[in-house]
């Protein structure tokens, strides 16, 4: 089964603390004061890295160089970056610049001028900061490597460098000490940000030579060189992130003759190596294990340590025994002995001479003084041969509850073990609503997963604020961000998912507005005309209210809009929205056709030029509730009013009666109107030459053809202009439309 090594109350500082081995701290340190005077540039650099802490699929860099005064531009020729592994093994993927053009780059390590890197030569507050993003490509077999990045002047002198850690996934393994003949070596696997499968975990053993081992099953059966991890425990609980101990041992007693093996231990999701450990068998030597019930130490209680020989006779003298922590805490081991380091045998703590076969010692550690008021210390505990080889290393952890508690980190880490919680249940329910397509609900519950990353993000930042106070351990630290940036990561990279579903709705959604356009060409009556215009209205603003949000999410898990994923998706999206009213303006078009096509001047306004009104009009509407495509959409509804102006001056030429060509003429007047209405939320002047002033002269244009027909006519006929036009003669109101076309053509003339 699995096991807590403190109470479930404190699940979040377990699953971060319990994980004891080495990783590297991402302090970013300065190390020229003076680097401006060094490279004769007036204005000098500064590089941060985005996140110094990496972790499975997260193989991105984003080194951040920026003025150190943004009030002195640098010139980038003076300046170096260089990127290499400190431990690990791996290539680098980035890109070149010669000549403005961009090349691909492969290699083991990085040592370029900036100006290779970056478009340009200088670095001004314009365009300060800059990133340069790079990829690591770790070797297979690498599950952990360092990189150092750095900043270096013309001279190569150091300006500022800055370490990040990339770590194959999660799962880590520990204990694993050296063991001798039929004993056995003890090992236990620990995942600090999510739950082990143990059904999904497999174990394998490969010796260097003939000996041969195996691992030891729950039920007492013998396991070849493989075996699940559900094999090994004796339940499949799936809650904690560490297991109960489990063992390796020799294979039957039988070594085949070799009196030492090295096995190479590995741990593996189907094909996917996790983690990969190696230890040392030898027939004969000084085998002790060192336990305890919990490797965790809370304030001042005293742990409990259990020496146990395994093997021979020890003569305790010959023992050496070492405790170290990383942060300057003070621990009693033993009676007597105390201090930051304690060195020394074995006799010397546990008062006894020797022990005995398979005797066992208890050994009491306390902490006693904590100068440094930290957070937290990892320690190490080792007992070494005479020769100085290790006998067992046991990995501890010390932590402060009472100042965490105080502090408040408990409850940051507390918050941020609900935050997953959170997370993984609103998860489920946006999965579920995206199943059952409603997506209006979806995106009120993805709002709240990006508020979720916010007090993620918030807690990261003042986890970061103490660590650079020097308060945390590099343990504490590098599991804390880790856990962090996985959070982050699995949120982003689930928003991104869902956004690729609501691109793919959006799209649907745009498909439904081009059926029910063409079915709008076909329609007999004019109540379902309005009804098709109600409907591609809805879809419209629908698809546009979603891709607004959509947008929103996607800048909010910090998608680059300029860069191939962001520009991707705003593309899909707005695409979709302008093609369905770019549809509408087409469909105007094709009323207006439909006017010219019909002999009686009746079937001319009914099926066209009183369509493209409609149409025009409830464009309108649109471009009225649109929030990111309100521009695109005037445009399109002064063309729609110009095909309407046009269908109407058709239709008046068709038309045998006076009233008829004056209504046709009003029509085409208010259409005109309309456009330059619709033009004006799009042009800064009347004089430019854009689509949508270009509209606006050709509506008012068959507005005054028109109208000079109604005043031809009027003439012919001797009527006079009715009273429900405001009174307004003919003349004038051709005199009014000559003038507003002025406006936009001044040098013509009528």
């Amino acid at each position: 089964m699995y096991t807590y090594f403190i109470s479930t109350s404190k699940s979040i500082i377990i699953g971060i603390l319990i994980v004891l081995f080495n990783t590297t701290s991402c302090d970013c340190s300065p190390n020229n004061p003076n680097k401006g005077d060094e490279h004769g540039l007036s204005g000098s650099l500064v590089i941060e890295v985005q996140d110094a802490y990496l972790i499975g699929d997260q193989k991105t860099i984003i080194a951040v160089v920026s003025l150190d005064d943004n009030t002195k531009p640098a010139l980038l020729e003076g300046f170096i970056l260089q990127v290499y592994y400190t431990s690990g093994t791996g290539e680098f993927e980035f890109t070149t610049y010669k000549n403005n053009v961009a090349s691909a780059e492969t290699s083991t390590s990085i040592n370029e001028k900036l100006t290779s890197l970056v478009r340009f030569t200088e670095l001004a507050s314009n365009n300060s900061p800059t990133n340069i993003t790079f990829s690591i490509v770790p070797n297979a077999d690498v599950i952990q490597a360092n990189i150092q990045v750095k900043l270096l002047d013309k001279l190569g002198a150091l300006i500022k460098e800055c370490p990040v850690t990339w770590e194959e996934d999660k799962l880590l393994v520990y204990g694993l000490n050296k063991f001798v003949g039929n004993n056995q070596s003890r090992f236990m696997l620990a995942d600090t940000f999510a739950a082990i499968d143990p059904t999904k975990i497999t174990l394998e053993i490969k010796s260097n030579n003939a000996a041969t081992f195996r691992l030891v099953k729950v039920d007492g059966s013998k396991s070849s060189d493989h075996a699940l991890l559900s094999e090994l425990l004796s339940t499949e609980d799936e809650q904690n992130r560490v297991t109960d101990p489990m063992y390796l041992e020799l294979d039957n007693a039988n070594a085949n003759g070799q009196q030492s093996a090295v096995i190479t231990f590995s741990v593996k999701q189907g094909t996917t190596l996790l983690a990969k450990r190696s230890v040392v068998w030898e027939q004969n030597g000084i085998s002790i294990d060192i336990s305890s019930d919990q490797d965790i130490l809370v304030d001042q209680d005293v742990l409990n340590l259990k020496f146990t020989n395994q093997d021979e006779v020890v003569d305790t003298e010959k023992i050496q025994v070492k405790l170290t922590n990383d942060m300057g805490v003070k621990f009693r081991l033993g009676a007597t002995l105390s201090g930051e380091a304690i060195s020394t045998n074995l006799q010397t703590i546990i008062d006894q001479p020797q022990l005995t076969v398979s005797e066992e010692v208890n050994v009491g550690l306390q902490q006693i003084d904590n100068p440094n008021e930290v957070y937290d210390a990892s320690l190490i505990l080792e007992l070494l041969d005479e020769k100085g080889d290790i006998i067992c290393k046991h990995k501890l952890h010390w932590i402060n509850r009472e100042k965490l508690n105080v502090d408040e980190v408990e409850q940051w880490l507390n918050k941020l073990d609900r935050s997953k919680i959170q997370f993984n249940q609103q998860k489920g329910s946006i999965e579920n609503n995206l199943e059952a397509e409603e997506y209006n609900t979806s995106l009120s519950m993805l709002r709240s997963i990006i508020d979720i990353r916010k007090q993620v993000q918030e807690i990261k930042g003042k986890l970061q604020k103490k660590i650079e106070q020097g308060k945390l351990s590099k343990l504490f630290t590098n599991r804390a961000i880790v856990v962090v940036n996985q959070l982050i990561a699995d949120i982003d990279a689930f928003v991104l998912e869902s956004i690729k579903k609501y691109e793919k709705h959006i799209g649907k959604l745009a498909e439904e507005v081009q059926r029910i356009l063409q079915r709008a060409k076909t329609v007999e009556l004019e109540q379902s005309l309005h009804k098709n215009l109600s409907e591609i209205y809805e879809d419209i603003i629908d698809m546009e209210s979603l891709s607004y949000y959509v947008l929103a999410l996607a800048k909010a898990i910090n998608i680059d809009m300029d860069k191939a994923i962001g520009k991707n998706v705003k593309d899909t999206l707005q695409k979709n929205v302008e093609k369905s009213i770019r549809g509408m303006v087409e469909l105007g078009k094709y009323f207006k056709n439909e006017a010219v096509s019909r002999i009686e001047p009746n079937d001319a306004f009914n099926n066209g030029a009183e369509r493209a009104r409609h149409l025009a009009d409830k464009l309108t509407s649109i471009a009225v509730d649109l929030q990111e495509n309100s521009s695109y959409a005037y445009e399109c509804v002064a063309q729609a009013y110009q095909y309407t102006a046009e269908a109407m001056l058709i239709t008046a030429k068709k038309e045998t009666h006076f009233n008829y060509i004056l209504q046709d003429a009003e029509y085409a007047r208010n259409a005109a109107n309309n456009a330059a209405d619709a033009a004006w939320h799009v042009s800064t002047s009347l004089k430019d030459n854009n689509t949508a002033n270009q509209a606006v002269k050709a509506a008012l244009q068959a507005a005054i053809k028109a109208w000079q027909l109604a005043l031809m006519t009027e003439l012919i006929s001797e009527n006079n202009i009715p009273s429900s036009i405001n009174g307004e003669s003919t003349s004038s109101i051709l005199k009014e439309l000559k003038d507003k076309l002025k406006h936009y053509q001044p040098n013509v003339f009528y």
